[in-house]
């Protein structure tokens, strides 16, 4: 059967330009728009937040004042995730247009899930109109508009959709669903020349898609598997004739996946877990159970559930803990099961592929976080048109399915609104996340760090201390925190203890060293605060705030000579040194006066 019989077999009575076929996509562009904004409306004040500070609030590249061609690479190149420049080139664009303000950062956000949502509704269109589903395209007409809407409203996208670095994450979804749908109406046209535009543009798309986030480099094995269970229907022959195909398509995704994170493959994977607390074997046995808490939150997503910062148990043998051998059997099966009945459940079986596919990079041999709602967004597309279809199929009324539908969709949009409220002020969602997340030490730590730039510095000091208590190793971040929340507490012997600590941990760290000597220095210990900035000096000769500092206890000490030196080394280094200027033009004038007379 050759193409051209193939799409007319995918027509089910309706024709391009017909009224029916004109409203749909409108129609349901103004339904999903309205969702949208209903349940992200409260999302338009959320701060910036971890990651967000160091890729956009403390990213010196995206900070536009023009469109010349030289920001713009450095903005995409020159940022700390060069590998994603896409990404960063929007970023900068907001920043641009609108400085720091948060609303601008959540409007693009909010409008790429939008996007989103309907490409899942235009892929869902498709695949029924494929030589697999057309048979029940009559029967399941509702099923993209069903689908769409509900992966929209989904409680699970708000860590990619309100979390705002993580635009990353949707922005690769969002190219990548554009070039698999490119892809099939490549594969359903009529014409060469149509054939080869829209290939064309499906590879540019899944180009601009690695540029936003690497997770799209096994997209191409996704569209080949799509290709053989729904236009060619599972057939034997056909995996005959496109081995090389395949192959090439393994390849293509190796290479991309080289050039984007550099290095031999065992140079990529061990170099994530330099700052782990878990080994690549205990990472390998606890991701299936990551994988069915995943399942579990696409199928129960309540708020009470969904959290930034899970704290999740790592599995250390094969029944350690006991859920560990019986997750990797249960994902093995799943997968059996989808083979096996993928000629009676072609959407439920490739959406099971799907989901476990394209979690595979974020959830298997590289070193990062345990769990992360965000990794879901792009493998949840085809779940959940699957339970839609397992919903539909049940129920065969349609006013059942009708008041089914609307009741998940109300429930999923305001839950998803519920889950924005938290992520309204940056105090609230790191209680949140220690709430539901009490024993990890980051918890702690960064809601001391929201509490401290609140000036809240004695419950800062707190949750430092917690955070000090359940992670007492290599913790000299922590120390130097908790030392500066006591210096602002006045607490200088107990600052001083700290950063002490912290440097019996890293003694190059300037910036401990540093404040070590301000807390002698408040303490009245001129002599060792003396100390502290020789020695910092000695191990970092061009630190301008060292100078300055040790001018001044030379100064107080009755120095003078020597503190001049220190000001105008400041200087040199920084002429626009404010303070040491001002130290300075206190100094000069007191050079050669006696002591009695200096002041």
């Amino acid at each position: 059967m050759n193409l051209a019989r193939l799409t007319e077999l995918c027509r089910y009575n309706k024709t391009p330009g017909s009224p029916a076929e004109c409203w749909r996509r409108p129609a349901f562009l103004i339904t999903a728009a309205l969702l949208v904004f209903s349940a992200y409306a409260n999302t338009f004040d959320s701060p910036f937040i971890f990651d967000d500070w160091l890729h956009i609030e403390g990213n010196p590249h995206i900070r536009l004042d023009s469109l010349s061609f030289k920001a713009l690479q450095e903005a995409a190149f020159a940022s700390p995730l060069h590998t994603r420049p896409l990404a960063n080139l929007s970023f900068a664009l907001n920043y641009l247009a609108d400085g720091y303000k948060v609303a601008g950062y959540h409007l693009v956000n909010i409008l790429i899930h939008l996007s989103c949502g309907l490409l899942v509704f235009l892929l869902m269109t498709a695949t029924l109109e494929t030589r697999a589903m057309q048979h029940r395209c009559r029967e399941l007409r509702m099923l993209p508009w069903a689908a769409a809407l509900l992966w929209l409203a989904h409680p699970l996208q708000t860590q990619s959709v309100t979390y705002i670095i993580q635009r990353m994450n949707s922005l690769s979804a969002l190219f990548s669903l554009l070039a698999l749908l490119g892809f099939i109406k490549a594969r359903l046209s009529r014409t060469r020349r149509e054939r080869c535009v829209l290939a064309a543009a499906a590879v540019l798309a899944w180009l601009l898609a690695c540029a936003s986030k690497e997770i799209a480099v096994s997209l191409p094995f996704f569209a080949l598997l799509y290709d053989w269970f729904f236009i060619e229907d599972l057939r034997s022959d056909w995996l005959k004739r496109h081995w090389q195909a395949g192959l090439a398509a393994i390849v293509l995704m190796l290479t991309a996946a080289l050039i984007l994170l550099g290095g031999t493959p065992w140079q990529i994977v061990s170099s994530t877990y330099t700052i782990r607390d878990f080994s690549l074997g205990e990472r390998l046995l606890t991701q299936p159970r990551v994988t069915w808490f995943y399942l579990s939150l696409l199928i129960f997503p309540h708020p009470s559930r969904l959290n930034l910062d899970h704290d999740f148990a790592i599995s250390h043998g094969l029944f350690d803990p006991a859920t560990t051998f019986p997750a990797m059997v249960g994902l093995l099966a799943l997968l059996l099961l989808a083979g096996f009945g993928a000629r009676r459940c072609r959407l439920a079986s490739f959406a099971v592929f799907w989901f476990l596919g394209n979690l595979a990079i974020e959830s298997s041999v590289l070193g990062l976080e345990m769990v992360f709602e965000h990794r879901t967004y792009l493998p949840s597309v085809f779940p959940v048109a699957a339970m839609v279809l397992i919903a539909f199929t049940m129920l065969k009324n349609s006013y059942c399915r009708a008041i089914l539908f609307m009741a998940l969709l109300f429930t999923l949009a305001f839950w998803t609104h519920a889950r924005n409220e938290v992520w309204k002020d940056e105090v609230l969602l790191r209680q949140d996340c220690l709430a539901k997340s009490p024993a990890k030490p980051r918890n702690h730590a960064i809601l001391a760090n929201a509490l401290e730039r609140r000036g809240q510095f004695a419950e800062a000091a707190g949750h430092y201390r917690a955070a000090l208590q359940l992670k007492p190793d290599n913790a000299d971040e922590i120390l130097y925190n908790l030392g500066n929340v006591l210096l602002n507490l006045a607490d200088n012997t107990g600052a001083a203890e700290n950063f002490t600590r912290a440097l019996n941990i890293t003694p190059d760290a300037a910036v401990i060293r540093l404040n070590l000597g301000v807390a002698l220095e408040r303490q009245g210990n001129l002599p060792a605060a003396l100390e502290q900035y020789k020695e910092l000096l000695r191990r970092n000769p061009n630190f301008v705030r060292g100078h300055n500092n040790l001018g001044v206890i030379l100064m107080r000490l009755g120095r003078l000579e020597e503190a001049a030196v220190h000001f105008r080394e400041a200087l040199r280094l920084k002429p626009d040194y404010a303070v040491a200027q001002g130290n300075l033009l206190k100094v000069m004038p007191l050079i050669g006066k006696p002591r009695e007379k200096r002041d």
